[in-house]
């Protein structure tokens, strides 16, 4: 999970850097072994801004892909991407 919070890092600094205090969209992407991409995303009714709820929000969104109903032919994950959209 240390990539998760090392991407959490930068996407708060460059959300404040850009004048924005909160946002309510999680986005993550997921790349498999074969290059098969799967985005999830997750719309907060209210907004969020520290790092460690967007953690918990990426993390409840990756778990999946390392279970069945996400991964069924359980493939390595080769790069995960973390986002915020609905900022404010």
């Amino acid at each position: 999970m240390e990539i998760i919070k090392g991407q959490i890092k930068i996407i708060l600094s460059e959300v404040k850097k850009q004048g924005f205090k909160e946002f309510r969209t999680v986005v993550l992407t997921v790349r498999f072994e074969d290059f098969v991409t799967r985005t999830r995303s997750l719309t907060l009714e209210k907004a969020i801004h520290t790092a460690r709820e967007l953690e918990l929000k990426a993390t409840k969104l990756l778990l999946p892909f390392f279970e069945t109903k996400e991964n069924p032919s359980n493939k390595a994950i080769r790069l995960i991407g973390i986002r915020v959209e609905k900022l404010r």
